[in-house]
């Protein structure tokens, strides 16, 4: 192993690593150099991971970069000339002080992120170990959202530091394409167009593609999500504030640029009535943001937008979709699809076990003192 050295890449830091599989070469980025790496070279590492998820693509973390208040960090492990390892984190000091404790999380806190990881190539397993050890290296430790519980960084911190704590989070969910249960959903939605018809609806399915197409229909998507859900307490922020609509907007619209953004609509009456908004990354498949209208004659329209949505993600070639977290009730879209649970965990992994025991004792009394505040 070499001591790092400064990189071609203004901002970067290379160090070279020798292990049993193979000679690797890590690529830390700081700042606005983190861009450098977020390339046509990240998204084929997205494209050969066993899921590929949409929102862990170059285009969507570039412009997570602009979101992020504190000091982005993209990190890189390349082998036989080809990028097998890559993690996008954000290094904070929480106690506001020049030579404080460093704390990396995702990048942005992966703002509305379906599922959130380190890229690791399957050939590769051990170069994830990397990624992890190359944060460490900047961070005194890693304090994570909510991300698969048996995920790639999961596996690595079981390795490189098992000191490290993960306490479970709502689960998230995913199902094949097509899903196993299809079949059963699709005669339920047609039951429910041919009835919403005989009550007098005019019921319309449009799928929304082009760049200026999808703008026009996320518009309409942040109408209808704060009309269904502006009385709802614990929902998601995603699009509360004319900033976040105005990040989707660039955020999506670089994905439609990239034929990466279908936008299903189900209107009823010249009305819509059920949004969903998905994302497409090669082999998968994201179930980004849905929102429906109730009342009308057609029951259940988000199941006929999600249904949809699967049909449109299988045909482009995808294989499995990523459902995101939440609404996994039994009478959900999402379990009537078939769909199999993932588990999620939030992580805390420090550089040593006494700092990652200094640490959890800290979040205690911070938890603590919030309850006493609330109370």
């Amino acid at each position: 192993m070499r001591a790092p050295r400064r990189s071609s890449v203004p901002g970067c830091v290379e160090s070279a690593h020798a292990l049993p599989h193979a000679p690797f070469r890590v690529r830390r980025a700081l700042g606005s150099d983190a861009l450098t790496l977020f390339d046509e070279r990240w998204d084929e590492l997205v494209a050969r991971q066993t899921v590929p998820t949409p929102t862990l693509s170059g285009l969507w973390l570039r412009e997570l970069v602009r979101r992020e208040p504190g000091t982005p960090l993209a990190i890189g492990v390349e082998a036989d000339g080809r990028l097998v390892a890559a993690g996008a984190f954000a290094v904070r000091r929480p106690f506001g002080r020049a030579g404080g404790v460093r704390i990396a999380t995702w990048l942005a806190r992966a703002f509305s992120s379906l599922s959130p990881d380190i890229l690791v190539d399957p050939e590769f397993p051990e170069a994830g170990d990397l990624i992890l050890a190359g944060a460490l290296d900047v961070a005194h430790a890693l304090h994570l959202g909510a991300s698969p519980a048996g995920g790639q960084f999961a596996n690595s911190m079981g390795r490189v530091a098992p000191w490290g704590h993960a306490q479970h989070q709502e689960s998230g969910w995913m199902v094949a394409l097509p899903p196993p249960r299809a079949e059963r959903v699709r005669k339920n939605v047609l039951y429910y167009q041919r009835r919403a018809v005989r009550l007098g609806a005019r019921v319309s399915v449009e799928t929304r593609v082009s760049p200026d197409e999808v703008d026009a229909a996320l518009a309409r998507l942040f109408a209808l999500y704060e009309d269904r859900w502006r009385s709802r307490s614990g929902t998601s922020p995603w699009f509360h504030t004319e900033e976040q609509r105005a990040w989707y907007r660039r955020a999506v619209g670089q994905m439609a640029e990239a034929g990466s953004v279908r936008i299903v609509e189900v209107f009823e009456n010249d009305y819509v009535v059920a949004t969903v908004l998905g994302l497409l990354a090669g082999r998968g498949a994201g179930f980004h943001t849905t929102a429906t209208r109730l009342g009308g004659r057609l029951k259940s329209p988000g199941h006929l937008a999600l249904l949809t949505w699967t049909d449109i993600a299988r045909d482009e070639g995808a294989t499995t979709m990523v459902l995101g977290r939440g609404a996994g009730n039994q009478e959900g879209p999402k379990r009537k699809l078939g769909a199999i649970e993932v588990p999620f965990a939030t992580f805390l992994v420090a550089r040593s076990e006494p700092l990652q025991r200094l640490l959890e004792r800290a979040l205690r009394v911070r938890r603590t003192l919030s309850g006493l505040r609330l109370g």
